[in-house]
Parts: C-alpha cells; structure tokens; sequence
C-alpha cells in the first residue's frame, strides 16, 4: 500500500473552516490506543500507538495535511527534524487542546524558533478526536497558526467547541472514506500481504489444511502467519483473532 500524503477533497473545505479560528495549517493521521486487554507488545505498539510513535516516521505514514505555501512546509521540517526532540510534542492522547512551546534543549530552540520565524509560525497546537465509531482508534490533529501564541490560545480556548465539531466532522468524514489507508495497522505494514490473505480464507471458514492448499504453503507456515497476527493483535485463538480483525477494520 502507497503512504504518505494523501490528496483528499475534504482538506479543501476545512482550510477555510480553520482559517477563521486563526489556525494556519494542519497534519492530520489515524493511530490506536492500545488498552486494558488490548495491550500490545512493544514491538507493535511502537508501530500503531501514538503515545510511543516516533515523529519523525508520521511522513511516512498515510497522513492528510493542508495549508498555505508559507506555514505547510514549516510542518514537514518540524515532523522531521524537531518533534523527536521536543519534550512539548508528547502528551497523553485526549482530546483536550495541548499548546506547544518548544522545549528541545538550547541550541535546538534557537534552530526552532528560527524556523518558526521563516514560516510565519507563532503558535502550534495538538488535539486529537477519539473515534466512537471505531473503539480504540486516535485521530491526531498537529495545528499551526500565524497569530501570536497567548493570542492563539485564548481565541482557541474561547471557540472550543466550534473547533473540535470541526475537526470531529472532518475526522468522521476522512475516515468514512479512507480508513483502510488511514488504518494503522495496515498503514505500519505489520500485516504482510500473504498473512492478509489467510486470514481472509480464515474468515470465511477454511480450516488449515484447506488454506496451506490454496496458497501453496504447509500446514506449519500457515500456522506461522496466523501465530504471528494472534500476537500482534493480541488474539487469544483463532476465533478471537477474526473477532479482532473485523473490529480493528483489518477484514471488510
């Protein structure tokens, strides 16, 4: 499957959404937040969870992102030179609004806020809607903006809710359209190809010996692919790991 950014019409219509809240520019991706018994080994959390991924590696993810040509290429450049530094990037994914001001050690901020400057940058923002459609999943917003950062913020603050049923209505409507390439766990090519596949034959009622003859494998390889994707999703058997996969949006 293709990453990185994709082109949807929907950024088109929240541009001017957010433009009149002062927000300049915007990164948006999906995660999943891993809890209680769905708790991954690390392995896999890194690779889906946002609360330990790395920034530098969310341009290499499917993502949707907007902006004027002054503001968007600032966050590319903080993604991918900054944000792993930045001790004000992380927090705990909620849907509360986080306002970053840099924290990445002297020389670092100097290098920053330079940037900032060059791209007309005053302030940054992080939120994110939790999806109640799709239990688990994290839609992650990174939001920049020209105002000054005590300005932005307390006109953020004053227009919350306007906000966030904007970016609710954004989040619902992107992942109507394109959850499989938004999804995670398809996104961070955990699931190779021919897994996918037993697992779908799995799905559909094909025992082992069945499956190791359609794609022309043994029994013990068929058994490899589905052990695996049991620990990735945290499957207890085969039944449960059908269960997951149609929950987490992994089988249609």
């Amino acid at each position: 499957m293709k990453r990185g950014r994709l082109r949807v019409e929907e950024e088109e219509l929240l541009l001017p959404a957010l433009a009149e809240f002062g927000i300049s520019s915007f990164y948006y991706t999906l995660f999943y937040l891993p809890e209680g018994d769905d708790a991954l080994d690390m392995e896999f959390a890194n690779k889906v969870d946002f609360k330990t991924y790395s920034p530098a590696r969310m341009l290499r993810k499917s993502y949707v992102s907007g902006g004027d040509q002054a503001t968007l290429p600032y966050i590319e450049q903080y993604l991918k030179r900054y944000a792993e530094q930045d001790r004000c990037f992380y927090y705990d994914a909620s849907e509360e609004f986080e306002f970053y001001q840099p924290r990445c050690g002297e020389r670092k901020n100097q290098a920053l806020l330079k940037l900032m400057a060059s791209h007309h940058v005053n302030a940054e923002m992080g939120t994110g809607v939790i999806d109640r459609v799709r239990p688990g999943f994290f839609g992650f917003f990174f939001l920049t903006s020209s105002l000054p950062s005590e300005q932005f913020e307390v006109a953020a603050l004053k227009r919350k809710t306007e906000i966030r049923a904007v970016l609710e209505r954004f989040h619902h409507q992107v992942c109507g359209r394109y959850f499989r390439e938004l999804n995670p766990w398809f996104d961070s090519g955990l699931i190779p190809e021919q897994a996918l596949e037993i697992l779908q034959l799995l799905s559909r009622g094909y025992i082992t010996k069945e499956i190791a003859e359609l794609k022309s494998l043994s029994s013990r390889g068929v058994d490899y692919h589905l052990d695996n994707l049991k620990s990735c999703l945290n499957a207890r058997n085969r039944i449960h790991l059908v269960a997951k996969s149609y929950e987490l949006g992994i089988l249609p």
